[in-house]
Order: structure tokens, then sequence, then C-alpha cells
């Protein structure tokens, strides 16, 4: 069995920013920001120059100018949020402990209201990453658990990334990073 405990700060959730901020997930996600902007900006004008007479036509161009307008404002808060927003990470005041056993892997967050245990099997995980040194374990596509090489109270770095891919095989994945 390996262990880890800690608290998240803003140190956990800029590692994990930056870790997302260089995954290939990340890039065509800007990718698509930047061609949906092409393609609502392309429709926008071309609505703009093709009015027609007919009543219905009138009205179905005010519905799609209505439509392309709210997408297009849409897109540009999104692209906002993600090339220029220096959003600010809250850490939570949550202790938690992970532990990684044979057959599951166990989070216990704790503080001082609140305490939960959550368990999932190996075959349940999303995926697991190492970086630098850091591993995000995903519950799920957008939960991610946080563990520093540090953080480990019982057990090494390298006995978890063997357990890791023994457990997830091709979910895991080891990535260079800066170490931050």
């Amino acid at each position: 069995m390996i262990t880890a405990e800690n608290t998240y700060t803003k140190e956990y959730l800029e590692a994990n920013r930056s870790y997302y901020r260089t995954s290939k997930s990340f890039k065509s996600y800007k990718q698509g920001l930047i061609l949906k902007l092409i393609i609502y900006t392309t429709f926008f004008i071309w609505l703009f120059g093709n009015t027609s007479s007919a009543p219905i036509y009138k009205i179905i161009y005010c519905i799609l100018v209505v439509y392309f307008d709210s997408r297009l404002i849409t897109c540009l808060v999104e692209i906002w949020n993600v090339f220029f927003s220096k959003k600010s990470l809250t850490p939570d005041k949550f202790r938690r402990r992970f532990i990684f056993s044979d057959d599951s892997f166990g989070m216990i967050s704790q503080s001082e209201n609140y305490s939960a245990e959550r368990y999932k099997r190996y075959a349940s995980i999303h995926s697991a990453v190492e970086w630098g040194d850091w591993f995000f374990i995903y519950f799920n596509a957008s939960e991610v658990c946080i563990v520093k090489n540090s953080n480990l109270t019982v057990g090494t770095t390298d006995e978890l990334r063997q357990l890791l891919k023994d457990k997830l095989g091709s979910r895991f994945k080891q990535c260079k990073g800066a170490n931050v």
C-alpha cells in the first residue's frame, strides 16, 4: 500500500493549471475556439450581406442574427478566458489522504465540518499522469486528485509509478514537465 497526504494550496492548483495548459487537450480546445470564432464571424458577415425582401426570410434572418450574435459573444468570452484572463485559484481547506492499495484508489477528505471517503477500482479510473514532481489522478474527465512526490508518506515515487503503470496500463502517461 502507498499513501500520501496533503492540503491543496495554490502551488497544487497552479501545477494542475500548468500541466493542463501544456496538454494536447488544451491545445485542441484553443484551436477549436479559434475555428469557432472564424465560423461564427463568417456566418455573421454573410448574414449582413444577404438580406431578402420576403417577410419569412426577414424573420429567419433575424433569428439567425440573434443566434450567431449570442454564439459569437460566447466564443469571444471563452477566448478572453483562455488567452487573457488571469483567474485566481482558491485553495480549499480540506486535508486529503490518498490510499493506493492493490485493488483500489481511495481519497479521504476532511475539514472542520466535513468528512468524506471515496474509493474507486483502478479499472474505473479515467486516467493518471506523472508530470515533473506531480501525479494527477483523474476520477473522471474533470475530477482530479493532485499528489506531489514529497507528499508520499508510505512508499516511493518509483513504487507509485509502477503501481499506476500496472493497474492503468495505457491510461497512465509520463510527461516531461517543469517542476513547479
